[in-house]
């Protein structure tokens, strides 16, 4: 699995594996309900092994790490052991964390069971303990990463469910056999593993265990590996539920666990002497159709026995241009009967487990039918209506349906609508926000796709199916492999060469499919016996239903650039449509166009957006010919063979040298014998934590002498090119946060550029060009920029006039302090013991020592230490004291952190959020001067600041008209970030109901609503969000008489929620529905609907009867 934590939420993502594009091309972080980091996580199907290189673009910005060789070998006792890379280790067990040296052995090992440290958290391990090993990379590409593995205790445990006929079990050994035996008797298929993390499922739906059926008193056997677990099934079953009460039978006397499953639902009760049991979910959960669970009950040994139960929601769907019929909700492996305008469909038609059951329609499906569907028990039937998609005209889906309002929505994405019906006709450009606030938009192109559907008010529909078919490939000649989007299941690929009339075809097991039968890749270099593309090859690429495409492979080359002119130019042996993509960090190119073959040019100065072309710019070439298809190269650096010298940690690394090649590194000085040294480049170097440009293929460590410094000539060649670089006395100084500067010394040859950046580069931290004065000096602010440079480390690369270039960095040690929750955070300062003083009033009131920790990103451990409190920029915090209850800490106070090496002071700012109105996005407070924002730790700016009043005060207002942000919602952090930059304080949104109004057909006050005594009334709302079904104070919704002018007469008397109502949620529109029904007695009468909600708010509506 790949990880990442910490970064913007809604940042896309993708992942690569050795080379690999693992992810399906929708991936974004997301946020976790219980408030921890952000976070994305892809599971690879490729092995991840020490040496593995990953790669990660997040909204662009790139993220590269190799795997390192770190192993959890052994734990015994309470000792846990391994190896790793080195130097450091961390090992977290019960979440208590020992950081760790790697030995000369590069071998590890530390009981968790001692303190290392007097007062130090202690833990015990044994069955079911879970421990990680972490070991970070310090030299990866462009961000911090970790290698972490894990290794449970294991702790084995099976159940068998009695109603499913299936055995399960957890904690084993991965990878190994089971064999299950029911009563003496194997009935396992022979083919049943645990999976990576231990795991096994047998049942008799997956084929796994036979026709066998798990009846109650069954002995079962599981032999896993070396572990053998039994359970003797005990007759544990749900015989009935009526509103939120469960009962059922049991071995007697014996607890029966109860749970509700995709809820934290739980409830225990014991059997009587007879068996029986029940649980009252009252308080816990309001139950409703479509929920479901297990009941569990235990033998002497632990084993399991599990018991389904669930409360059935019929609903119909029909799909007339499909020709199908998807019946849902009924009786679990019950026989539907199915009506066609009252003919019978052909049978027997069985629901699966959960009572569903799909029936393929051969009648045309036409409107006005009646179709119905009974289980005998429940019955449902809707009428068919006409809906159906005519066109899709851009972001324009237009269509025909017979009703007054349709729902369609938009695969893939977030989108959906509610499109009223005029005249038949309904129409929706989906790039439009609709009526209703913070609704998603799409871009609809080829490929997109998704579903229309018309309701009824009893919850059937009729659907249809849009689409925008484009079934595509692209050869790509860089990893000789071609990838293929938007095809209808396997493909099967041809390739032809028509010099050698040689051919071959690939299809089955030569072809992935990693996001699905739509997508797949053919690498051709994984392909025994191996094909090497070449220009002139006929490619066809073909499926079961889409019509064959054919692409002849062009040769495409890039030979020249004009960094004055910003022009690229090559050559391409066929004509088509020439797209050039060009990237660097912070900066993004795209050209197009027509060549008729031969040679192709493209100006950059010429988009609608202008990019200045420079040296080591990244371009990536597509010839796409009439109906999409593509010949690809690169991404490939706009350079040739080139080098880079690190100034800081002394290397030197050339890319774009031919592999296999002897490139020779001469270092010269002034009066020293020349160093030189002759390296065999290849296709992988040790990592680096150089910003690195393109295919880098040689690695000199120059560390141990001679240092490179200021003055030398370096030069490296293989015999047909030479490249050649005075190093240049580049420095860069300790970053300015106060004024959001960096500033430095070079020299600068005619020809060069100095590119600055106010982090480290794998962040995406802002980057701005430097140009120095005369006497080599520069600085380069980043106050106008979205983040500044908030105490960040800095870093500058300089690059010659062909592309060799020299780097260094500058480490800014900070502090950061919450004097509101009595927390100062130290950061970026030496390993080692470091010191904390607090004055005040010019004397000392507070000092303490603390060592730090090797912490090196925002995600470790967020209910600790909050180490990434600005923007997305991740730094190490080393320290942290936490003060609550043992010193308050004030404005005005001067925080002092010492490490032997550094130091840093700063002063407490005057800051505090007093109130968060959530309805109207305001945050008000005081501080004694400007104030920023931030919504989630982490989660990215949504606010530029205010300026307080004279009396310290300050309002500040989300508003969602001026910040692209999804409005304040119940537990969500406000940040606010004092003037300094080094004091941050922290507002929790508390939940609670954001109630949208009573919606059609009742009207809010001070309408009259008038209805007829007796009938059902249904109460429609919104509260922003699922909140379940248990969101009424206790004794409510009530009404009480009113007169007609709406004045009370009488208190509530009459309690509604637990006699003849009914509670409802829509996840398609989150509405709430409350089913009212109102009394015959009340006719010639005004009544008042009192909807008192559990966190206290109260809403009325007023009906005439």
């Amino acid at each position: 699995m790949v990880q990442g934590e910490n970064f913007p939420v809604g940042a896309s993502v993708s992942v690569w594996v050795d080379g690999n594009q693992i992810d399906h091309g929708d991936l974004t972080v997301t946020s976790r309900d219980w408030g921890g980091p952000s976070i994305f996580e892809v599971t690879s199907p490729l092995d991840i092994v020490s040496g593995t290189f990953v790669r990660a673009t997040i909204d662009g910005v790139e993220r590269t790490t190799t795997v390192s060789g770190i192993r959890i070998e052994n734990i015994e006792g309470n000792t846990i052991s391994g190896v790793a890379d080195g130097p450091d280790v961390t090992v977290v067990c019960n979440e208590v964390y020992r950081d760790l040296t790697v030995g000369p052995d590069l071998a590890w090992s530390v009981n968790m069971s001692q303190p290392p440290v007097a007062g130090m958290p202690v833990t015990t391990l044994g069955p079911g303990t879970r421990c990680s090993a972490w070991e970070l990379d310090e030299d990866a590409a462009y961000g911090p990463s970790f290698t972490r593995v894990q290794r449970d205790i294991r702790d084995p445990r099976i159940a068998a469910s009695t109603t499913d006929s299936f055995v399960t079990g957890w904690g084993f050994a991965p990878g190994v056999a089971v064999t299950i035996t029911l009563d003496t008797v194997p009935v396992d298929d022979g083919s049943v593993t645990t999976d990576p993390d231990g795991n096994f499922w047998a049942g008799v739906d997956d084929g796994l265990l036979g026709d066998v059926e798990i009846g109650r008193g069954v002995g079962i056997e599981v032999v896993a590996g070396s572990d053998t677990r039994s359970v003797t099934t005990t007759n544990v079953a749900v015989t009935s539920i009526v509103g939120n009460v469960i009962t059922g039978v049991g071995a007697p006397l014996t607890e029966v666990t109860v749970w509700v499953d995709d809820t934290e639902a739980t409830a225990t009760a014991l059997p009587d002497a007879n068996g029986d049991w029940a649980v009252d979910l009252s308080g816990v959960i309001s139950l409703e159709p479509g929920h479901r669970g297990q009941a569990q009950q235990l033998d002497a040994e632990g084993g399991a026995t599990w018991a389904a139960w669930r409360v059935a929601n019929p609903a119909i769907t029909v799909n007339p241009d499909g020709g199908w019929i998807e019946a849902r909700d009924f009786a679990p492996g019950g026989t539907l009967s199915v009506t066609i305008d009252g003919a019978p469909i052909d049978g027997p038609i069985v629901t699966d487990e959960w009572g569903n059951a799909w029936i393929d329609v051969e009648l045309e499906l036409l409107p006005g039918i009646v179709v119905t569907v009974s289980d005998g028990a429940s019955g449902k039937d809707v009428t068919i209506s006409g809906i159906g998609v005519t066109s899709v005209a851009g972001n324009v889906i237009t269509g025909t349906a017979d009703g007054s309002l349709v729902h369609l929505w938009v695969n893939d994405s977030e989108v959906e609508r509610q499109v009223a019906v005029v005249g038949g006709v309904w129409s929706v450009d989906v790039f439009v926000p609709g009526e209703e606030w913070e609704q998603e938009t799409a871009q609809l192109g080829p490929g997109s796709s998704g579903g229309v559907q018309l309701v009824d008010d009893d919850g059937d529909a009729t659907m249809a199916d849009w689409g925008v078919p484009n079934p595509h490939f692209t050869v790509n000649m860089a990893w000789n492999g071609i990838e293929g989007w938007d095809w209808d299941g396997p493909v099967t690929v041809t390739i032809v060469d028509p010099v050698s009339e040689a051919s071959r075809t690939f299809s089955g097991g030569d072809i992935q499919y990693p996001e699905g039968p739509g997508y797949f890749v053919l690498a051709l270099d994984d392909v025994e016996p191996r094909w090497q593309l070449k220009p002139g090859h006929i490619v066809t690429v073909a499926d079961a239903t889409a019509p064959p495409k054919a692409l002849t492979v062009a040769a495409l080359t890039i030979d020249a650039w004009d960094f004055d002119a910003d022009t690229m130019s090559g050559t391409s042996s066929l004509a088509g449509r020439i797209t050039v993509d060009v990237d660097r960090p912070g900066a993004y190119g795209w050209a197009e166009q027509l060549t008729p073959g031969g040679s192709w040019a493209v100006d950059f100065l010429a988009g609608v957006e202008p990019f200045d072309l420079r040296v080591l710019d990244n371009a990536m070439v597509n010839l796409f010919d009439e109906d999409g298809d593509s010949t690809m190269i690169g991404p490939q650096p706009v350079a040739g063979p080139r080098f880079t010298v690190g100034l800081v940690n002394q290397e030197v690394v050339g890319c774009g040298w031919p592999d296999g090649a002897l490139v020779t590194v001469t270092i010269q000085r002034e009066g020293m014998v020349p160093f030189v040294r002759a390296v065999m480049s290849g296709p992988e170097i040790p990592e680096t934590w150089m910003p690195l440009s393109g295919a880098c293929n040689v690695y000199l460590d120059v560390a141990a002498g001679p240092l490179v410094m200021a003055g030398d000539v370096i030069t490296m060649t293989d015999g047909t090119t030479t490249k050649t670089q005075v190093v240049p006395a580049l420095e860069v100084n300790l970053a300015d946060d106060v004024a959001d500067e960096l500033s430095g010394s070079t020299t600068m040859p005619e020809g060069s550029f100095l590119t600055v950046a106010a982090g480290w580069w794998w962040t995406g931290a802002p980057a701005r060009d430097a140009v120095p004065e005369a006497d080599g000096t520069w600085s380069v602010s980043f106050v106008d920029d979205e983040w500044g440079i908030q105490g960040s480390a800095g870093y500058a690369v300089q690059t010659d006039v062909d592309g060799d270039q020299a780097v260094v960095t500058a480490p800014a040690p900070d502090v950061l302090n919450d004097p509101m929750a009595d927390r100062v955070w130290a950061i970026d300062f030496a390993a080692g013991p470091v010191d904390l003083t607090i004055e005040r009033n010019g004397g000392v009131v507070l000092t303490r020592t603390t060592e730090t920790r090797n912490v090196i990103s925002g995600a470790w451990r967020y209910r600790d230490m909050w180490t990434q409190p600005v923007g997305s920029l991740a730094r190490p915090a080393v320290a942290l004291w936490d003060l609550a209850g043992v010193f308050d800490i004030q404005a005005g106070d001067v925080i002092t952190v010492r490490d032997g090496v550094s130091e840093r002071s700063i002063v407490v700012d005057d800051l505090t959020i007093d109130s968060v109105d959530v309805a109207t996005g305001t945050v008000t407070g005081h501080a004694a001067g400007s104030v920023a924002f931030n919504l989630n730790e982490g989660g990215g700016w949504w606010g530029y600041g205010t300026n307080p009043t004279e009396d310290g005060a300050y309002s500040f207002v989300f508003d969602p008209a001026e910040f692209p942000f999804q409005g304040l919602e119940p537990g969500m952090t406000v940040i606010a970030i004092g003037q300094s930059w080094h004091t941050i304080v922290r507002w929790t949104i508390p939940i609670g109901f954001d109630f949208g109004g009573f919606l059609a057909p009742v009207d809010s006050r001070p309408t009259m609503n008038t209805v007829k005594a007796g009938r059902a009334v249904p109460v429609k709302f919104s509260l922003g969000g699922d909140f379940g079904l248990d969101i009424f104070a206790d004794g409510y919704p009530a009404s009480r008489r009113i007169t007609s002018t709406g004045a009370q007469t009488d208190a509530v008397e009459i309690t509604l929620a637990a006699t003849n109502s009914g509670l409802s949620y829509d996840p398609v529109t989150g509405v709430y529905t409350y089913i009212w029904k109102t009394d015959k007695a009340w006719a010639g009468t005004c009544r008042q609907l009192v909807l008192r909600l559990a966190d206290g708010s109260e809403y009325l509506a007023d009906f005439k009867f």
